[in-house]
């Protein structure tokens, strides 16, 4: 066996320096980490990610350096190209699925694993137009191996991929018909589903690659410790994790960082893969008359020696395992798919017929637990981990909560800063005990509005009403209590020549504190704090002055260019009956009548408001009466 000399392949020294040049810094700062307790730099070298590093690093400063050493040999494995002297065969699909899997391997390094690029939409369909080109360029490629296997792969891998593009574009179409039919059919999900055909796929191809003789061993163990990774350590190390008490605590830590090694697994095995195939053999290998081996004498060495030399029939061992366990039923910590904060708040409406908006269903259950998670920048949970591994460790905090130990509560939030009882809300969507709270909280909150509300119609219901001394023309009393966001009532109409937020109508307002108005555009100013009781009166003329059972009046003119005014909460509140007299418009008199309403011992516990307009020239402000207090 020859050394790996970094002359022998095409980038070999600049692979070699970076590789090396890494794996000393994660050793010297490791070290640094292990001494003084400081691992802020080691952290950022091997993790790469935004949570925080343990407070306590002790020995898991040697967890990081080898974990840096692997990432080190990745660097290796993937930088330093091809044998020199070595080059693509003259097989066009050879040549092209070289192209492809370096091409796989950016997208990857760059939205995904290495550099975490924001992945829209239309990135992810990239990707999967990619991973579309691998599938079939394998199956022409390895042509040597039976009819059977590669049209399994082929038929996995296809319905895998192109199932991924449909369901991108049906989830920014905002259609979950085909999610709907998945529910009913009683599976585990589209996501899920497409999920195992990809890794069935991959599994065939390790198969394959293994029987064709192409491909090194270390690109066999790569691919087969990747999938093994995400199909039986990962479900593995979380049964036996228990319950965390964060992302700071070091075993959970240590679980994520498997995670991260099984991408890079992926990586090698995306980058070898292509490396090996530039071999001058890569184009010659027989294809359909490949000889068939000799049987071996039955013998322990001879065994040994035939292990040894191929690792074709432990690398399929392997593989059949990994199909065993891709063929059972889900588990929820399965690496799976990711929900960014961007999909979340990906707008979920559409246009029904007739071009009405149709709003979506409101989000449930694990994706509402999800999205809760994402959207909220003060949440104990690691904002980078998967969709499903996210809710499995929310169905053990989920059994923290619901036991409600002392003693178990407390553990928790010393290993990780967590506080369960804190997360009621959060844990609601998939957690009956939380959730059964949270309804409880509403059910009350709903039965205090309601009484509120209730109280409020009384005081309306039973303040004095205004006995009009001559006939209105119309006249209304609002049935219901008004609110006001600020404490305004306005009345704009649009005629072309006028600004309500350049014309100075609030500095007049500040004079008498009432009423002010221009031509069009009108303010009422009254308590934001306080319900206000109102009625409305207009007249065809000037009715007598009442100031007897009033705090305030005040009488304005007021020019209505389109003979309509309607006085209204200028943040989108309620709106008052139109005071003009049956369209007309011109000038008019707005007389104003405010009082404060008793309530249950206090002099101020509503407001009282009477509102007459009748036609009138005039723009002068007369003060029927002062403010006074109660």
């Amino acid at each position: 066996m020859r050394p790996h000399r970094p002359g022998r392949y095409r980038c070999g020294w600049p692979a070699a320096l970076l590789a090396g040049g890494y794996l000393t810094a994660v050793v010297v700062f490791g070290v640094i980490a292990a001494v003084s307790g400081d691992g802020e730099v080691v952290w950022w070298l091997v993790v790469r990610q935004v949570w925080s590093p343990p407070l306590d690093m002790g020995w898991y400063a040697l967890v990081l350096v080898l974990a840096g050493g692997v990432q080190s040999w990745a660097l290796w494995q993937i930088l330093r190209g091809r044998v020199v002297g070595q080059d693509a065969a003259p097989d066009r699909h050879v040549r092209r699925l070289r192209r492809v899997l370096y091409a796989y391997l950016a997208f990857q390094l760059t939205f995904y694993v290495a550099f975490f690029l924001p992945s829209p939409w239309w990135v992810d369909i990239a990707r999967d137009v990619v991973r579309l080109a691998l599938v079939v360029l394998f199956h022409r490629v390895l042509d040597g191996t039976p009819r059977a296997l590669r049209s399994v792969a082929l038929a996995a891998g296809t319905l895998g991929v192109v199932g991924s593009i449909g369901e991108e574009v049906f989830d920014e179409l905002d259609v979950r018909a085909v999610e709907q039919i998945f529910d009913l059919a009683g599976l585990d999900g589209l996501l899920w589903s497409l999920w195992l055909l990809w890794s069935l796929w991959m599994v065939l191809i390790l198969v394959a690659q293994a029987r064709d003789g192409r491909w090194g061993g270390v690109t066999m163990w790569s691919g087969a410790a990747s999938m093994l990774l995400a199909l039986l350590v990962m479900p593995l190390a979380f049964g036996l994790a228990g319950d965390f008490g964060g992302f700071r605590d070091p075993a959970i830590t240590v679980i994520f960082g498997l995670f991260e090694a099984q991408d890079v697994l992926m990586l090698v095995w995306l980058a070898r893969s292509a490396h090996d195939l530039a071999g001058p053999h890569a184009g010659a290998v027989p294809r359909r008359e490949r000889p068939v081996p000799a049987r071996a004498p039955l013998g322990r060495r001879h065994g040994r020696r035939s292990a040894r030399r191929s690792p074709y029939r432990a690398v399929v061992a392997v593989a059949a395992s990994v199909v065993t366990l891709s063929l059972l039923p889900a588990a929820d910590h399965a690496r799976g798919p990711f929900t960014s904060r961007s999909d979340c708040e990906r707008p979920r409406s559409a246009a029904g017929e007739y071009g009405r908006h149709v709003e979506s269903r409101p989000m449930t259950g694990e994706t509402a637990f999800v999205c809760e998670v994402r959207r909220s920048d003060g949440s104990p949970f690691r904002q980078s981990t998967p969709d499903l591994a996210l809710v499995a460790y929310g169905h053990r905090l989920c059994g923290v909560y619901t036991r409600n130990d002392p003693r178990e509560i407390a553990r928790v939030r010393e290993a990780g800063g967590v506080d369960v009882r804190g997360l009621t809300y959060t844990l609601a969507e998939i957690c009956p005990r939380a959730a059964a709270i949270v309804k409880a909280n509403r059910d009350e909150e709903d039965r205090m509005i309601a009484e509120w509300k209730a109280e409020q119609q009384r005081i309306c219901d039973e303040a004095p009403r205004h006995r009009p001394l001559i006939r209105p023309e119309s006249a209304s009393v609002r049935r219901e209590p008004l609110l006001t966001d600020y404490g305004n009532l306005e009345a704009y109409e649009e005629d072309g020549e006028n600004d309500p937020f350049e014309d100075g109508l609030y500095e007049l307002l500040e004079k008498n504190e009432l009423v002010a108005a221009l031509p069009g555009h009108m303010a009422i100013d009254v308590y934001s704090d306080a319900v206000t009781c109102v009625t409305t009166e207009t007249y065809r003329r000037r009715p007598p002055v009442e100031t007897k059972g009033w705090h305030h009046v005040v009488e304005v003119g007021y020019r209505s260019p389109t003979g309509e005014i309607k006085l209204g909460d200028p943040m989108g509140g309620a709106e008052l009956p139109d005071l003009a007299l049956h369209g007309r418009s011109g000038d008019y008199r707005i007389r104003v009548h405010y009082a404060w309403l008793p309530w249950k011992g206090e002099k101020r516990g509503a407001q009282r408001l009477l509102i007459m307009a009748y036609p009138g020239r005039g723009d002068e402000v007369v003060v029927h009466r002062e403010r006074t207090d109660p």
